[in-house]
C-alpha cells in the first residue's frame, strides 16, 4: 500500500485511498497500528493538499473506524471547519475554480455531518463548529445546498444526525430557490413524524426523550437564528420578516398535531429561555438582545396559531446547558435591592433610636 501511495501522480490516489479508508472500517483492529502512520504522515501532511476531496474522505472512514479522542480527533475536526469557513478559498489554492471550491466545501461538511453522528466527535464541536455546519443549508451554490439538504435528512431521518441539526433545515426559508424550500419542509415532516412514530412505539424514558421529542428542537433553532450572519438588528423589518419565515418553516409542522400538549411545552421552553442568558453572548454588548427577539417571534407564532397552548404540562421543558445559562441579577436591580436594604436598615436604626 505504501508503495502506492505517491503525491507525484495523484490522479492514481482514487483506488488506493478508498482502499485505504474502507480497510480502516472493516479491519479497526488489525490495521489500527499500521495505519496510524499513514494517517498522521501522508494523509494529513501531504495527501490532502493534492487530492483534497479523497483525503477527506479517507480521514473521514479513518476517524469512523478509530473513535479516536483528543487533539489528534480535534485536529481533523478543526481541518473540516476551517475548509467550509474559508469557503474553499486557501492561502495555496488560489487556482482552484469556482465549481473546484464548491466540491471542497461539500466534501468538508459531508464529512463533518458524517462524524458528527458518533457522540466522541460530536462533544468535540463547539457550538460555533455546529452553526457553521448548519449554514451549509444557505451556501451560495444551489448544488451545494441540495446536496449537503438531502444528506442531512438522510441521516435525521434514521435518527442518527443530532437533534439540533434539525433545526438547519429552518433557514431554508430564505433560499431564494422555491425548491430548496419546498424540499426542507418536507424534510422536517417527514424527521418529525419519524420521532413521534419511534417515541409511541417504544415508550421511551426522559433521558431519551430529550434526544428525540421533536419538540426539543425548539431550543436549537431560537439560538441558531438569534445567531444567524444576517440578523444583525432588532429593528430591521425585513431581518425580522426572514427570522418569522424561518421559525414558521418548523413551527408549521410541530402545530399541525398537539402531541401530550407539545404546544403548551413549546410555549413553556420559550418563556424559560427569556428567563435565561444565551452562554454564546456572555461578555458581548446587549447580550440576549437577539435571542429574546426570536423568542418573542415564535412566542406570537404558537400564540396566534395553536389554542391548546394553554393546556396543563405533564413534562417540563428541556434547554440545552450548552446553550443557555441561568441569568443572574442585573446590575440596576442589585443596586437597587442595595439602596433599598441600606434604606431598610436606616429606618430600623430609626425606630431603635425612637
Amino acid at each position: 500500500m505504501k508503495n502506492l501511495l505517491s503525491t507525484n501522480e495523484p490522479e492514481k490516489l482514487a483506488a488506493p485511498l478508498a482502499s485505504l479508508g474502507h480497510i480502516a472500517i472493516a479491519g479497526r483492529q488489525e490495521f489500527a497500528d499500521s495505519l496510524s502512520p499513514l494517517i498522521n504522515g501522508f494523509v494529513l501532511k501531504e495527501l490532502l493538499w493534492s487530492t483534497k476531496l479523497q483525503g477527506l474522505k479517507c480521514l473521514t472512514l479513518w476517524l469512523l473506524s478509530r473513535q479516536i479522542t483528543g487533539n489528534k480527533a480535534k485536529q481533523i475536526l478543526n481541518l473540516f471547519c476551517w475548509l467550509i469557513r474559508t469557503e474553499g478559498i486557501l492561502e495555496n489554492w488560489e487556482y482552484l475554480s469556482l465549481v473546484s471550491r464548491a466540491h471542497l466545501r461539500l466534501g468538508a461538511a459531508l464529512a463533518l455531518l458524517k462524524v458528527s453522528q458518533e457522540p466522541c466527535y460530536y462533544s468535540l464541536l463547539s457550538q460555533q463548529d455546529i452553526q457553521l455546519l448548519s449554514l451549509m443549508i444557505n451556501d451560495e451554490c444551489f448544488q451545494v445546498r441540495e446536496a449537503f439538504a438531502k444528506k442531512l435528512h438522510k441521516a435525521l431521518l434514521v435518527l442518527r444526525a443530532p437533534l439540533e441539526l434539525l433545526a438547519a433545515f429552518s433557514l431554508a426559508a430564505k433560499d431564494p430557490v422555491l425548491k430548496c424550500c419546498t424540499h426542507a419542509r418536507v424534510c422536517v415532516k417527514q424527521n418529525i413524524n419519524t420521532r413521534r412514530s419511534y417515541i409511541q412505539k417504544h415508550g421511551l424514558q426522559r433521558e431519551q426523550l430529550i434526544h428525540l421529542l421533536p419538540e426539543n428542537v425548539v431550543p436549537y433553532m431560537v439560538h441558531l437564528l438569534a445567531h444567524d450572519p444576517d440578523f444583525t438588528d432588532t429593528r430591521n423589518h425585513c431581518q425580522t420578516d426572514d427570522i418569522k419565515r424561518c421559525l414558521w418553516l418548523v413551527l408549521e409542522v410541530l402545530l399541525s398535531r398537539d402531541e401530550n400538549n407539545s404546544h403548551a411545552y413549546m410555549l413553556r421552553a420559550l418563556e424559560n429561555m427569556k428567563k435565561m442568558n444565551d452562554v454564546q453572548d456572555i461578555g458581548k454588548k446587549d447580550p440576549n438582545k437577539k435571542l429574546y427577539k426570536v423568542c418573542d417571534i415564535a412566542v406570537e407564532l404558537i400564540t396566534s396559531h395553536s389554542h391548546a397552548h394553554t393546556e396543563q404540562l405533564t413534562l417540563n421543558p428541556h434547554l440545552p446547558s450548552k446553550l443557555f445559562s441561568f441569568a443572574s441579577i442585573q446590575p440596576s436591580l442589585q443596586s437597587e435591592q442595595k439602596t433599598g436594604s441600606r434604606k431598610g436598615k436606616r429606618k430600623s436604626s430609626d425606630d431603635r433610636t425612637h
